[in-house]
């Protein structure tokens, strides 16, 4: 059985951080990080950062492959997910016309990743959440609205 990992989809540790324009992680250092220069402002949130908009569930071998890549690079990885709401971070996956087709419908893969990439993953996944248990919307008041939306 594949162990599963709940992943980060932009991760920054702060033991990480040489300074604000330098990352450094286990496969080297980065000038300029690919990760602070393809996110921008906002990449070292912690309510970004461990928001569910940000997270995703991977099997282990694939969560190896991730590492602290920038975006730009893992969303080639995500596809071999065997998870839809993993694959379709970064691309839509042609599944037929089931219930689960339907019930993601709506969602649609990232070209990039960001603060309103995370915020928009966030509510789709609060709203596919509701549909599944259903909970109506309007009982949960949309509480994932966040500061500076």
């Amino acid at each position: 059985m594949e162990v599963i990992i709940l992943s980060h989809i932009i991760v920054i540790r702060k033991k990480f951080i040489w300074n604000i324009f330098c990352l450094k992680t286990q496969m080297g250092m980065y000038l300029k990080s690919d990760v602070f220069k393809e996110f921008g402002l906002g990449v070292d949130d912690p309510r970004l950062i461990s928001s569910i908009g940000n997270l995703a569930l991977v099997e282990k071998s694939i969560n190896m492959s991730l590492g602290n890549k920038p975006f730009s690079q893992k969303r080639r990885i995500y596809p071999k997910s065997r998870y839809l709401l993993t694959r379709i971070i970064s691309e839509r996956p042609d599944i037929g016309d089931t219930a689960i087709d339907r019930a993601v419908l709506h969602m649609h893969p990232f070209d990039k990743w960001d603060k309103n990439s995370i915020h928009q993953r966030a509510e789709w996944l609060a709203d596919l959440a509701c549909a599944v248990w259903d909970v109506p919307i309007d009982d949960y008041g949309k509480g994932l609205e966040m500061e500076g939306r």
